[in-house]
């Protein structure tokens, strides 16, 4: 008996103290942006910045340190984004980017449709440097990005 009550007295504790957590957790989740930044278990698949062609660099996601480091570095002017600010978590990380590239002054693109023609637009050469980048620096999309840019120039 003593240990039915003792359960009893801890299962509801626990019980209470998981919902708190979970409530907590979510909340972490709905603000992904700042979670990305600090403890992404991903960072490491990533990938890194490549160059491209003629003012073109492509690489993975950018948090708003690795934006002021391309300008600094690479003098990116204008980044394209091909996240899909419709999908929820990705939403907060381009609300984020287009912050970080209005306080640093850069132009700040959003082209969630890889295959439009603005795309296209947007990565042909001009003198202006430009960053494209989708969330991960896959092969994919960097056959992706060479493909437009090949014929943008076309």
């Amino acid at each position: 008996m003593k240990w039915f009550e003792n359960f009893r007295f801890w299962s509801v504790r626990v019980l209470l103290l998981l919902t708190f957590l979970s409530y907590y957790l979510l909340m972490v989740l709905t603000h992904f942006d700042i979670v990305e930044a600090y403890a992404n278990p991903l960072q490491p698949f990533k990938g890194s910045v490549y160059f491209v062609g003629t003012n073109l660099y492509a690489g993975p996601y950018p948090d708003p340190a690795a934006l002021e480091r391309l300008q600094r570095r690479n003098g990116i002017r204008r980044v394209v984004s091909v996240l899909n600010p419709e999908t929820p978590f990705v939403r907060e990380l381009v609300l984020s980017e287009a912050e970080a590239c209005r306080r640093l002054g850069m132009e700040y693109i959003v082209l969630p449709d890889a295959e439009t023609p603005e795309l296209a637009g947007a990565l042909a050469p001009s003198k202006i440097k430009t960053y494209v980048h989708g969330y991960f620096m896959t092969s994919g999309f960097s056959r992706m990005v060479r493909d437009v840019a090949a014929r943008s120039v076309q």
